[in-house]
Order: C-alpha cells, then structure tokens, then sequence
C-alpha cells in the first residue's frame, strides 16, 4: 500500500469522479465554509467574496 492508498484510508477521503469540475466549482462557487477560533469567534474569509470569476482576465474566458 502506497502513502496515497495509506491517507485516504485513514483519513477516510472519498475519491473524486471528476476532479476538475469539482475544482472550476470551488472556485466558482461562494465559499461554504465558516471557521471559528478556540473562543467561538467566526473568522472572516481571507478573500472576503471575492470568487475567480470575479477576477477581470477571467471573466470573458470562464463563460
């Protein structure tokens, strides 16, 4: 058993049957996850809203 094989057992990581769509979602998409400090407190998003379809070079080209 290779150390991928040895992860995603452990880890019990589900393999992607699409990994490139499910790549060009995330970045498409609007973050879904909050996370929160040790006191309970909700970070904000180190992008803010910012998604890459936002971003000017990308606009034309992601459509």
């Amino acid at each position: 058993m290779d150390i991928k094989d040895k992860v995603i057992t452990q880890f019990l990581i589900e393999e992607l049957s699409h990994p490139v769509d499910t790549l060009y979602e995330s970045m498409t998409s609007q973050p879904q996850i909050s996370v929160f400090s040790l006191e309970g407190d909700q970070y904000d998003s180190l992008f803010n809203s910012f998604v890459v379809t936002d971003h000017p070079q990308c606009k034309n080209k992601m459509k």
